[in-house]
């Protein structure tokens, strides 16, 4: 059995007002507009990024050090 098959004959099932309640839905989602392009087709990533130089090599992320005793 097909999908189009399934989807007439669930529909088919349903009372008036839900079927009603289904094509109000299925006009919504032909109404929108594809947002989701493929990664491919996407266009890339263009902002400006500043090169501050290079971390210092004794740099840690932990909060601690980021922060000291008054980070917390």
């Amino acid at each position: 059995m097909e999908i189009g098959d399934t989807l007439l004959e669930r529909l088919r099932a349903l009372p008036p007002a839900a079927q009603k309640a289904v094509l109000d839905l299925i006009d919504s989602l032909m109404q929108r507009k594809p947002t989701d392009l493929p990664r491919a087709t996407r266009p890339p990533l263009n902002f400006p990024v500043d090169h501050w130089g290079n971390w210092p090599a004794d740099l840690g992320l932990r909060r601690q050090e980021l922060y000291g005793q008054r980070g917390r």
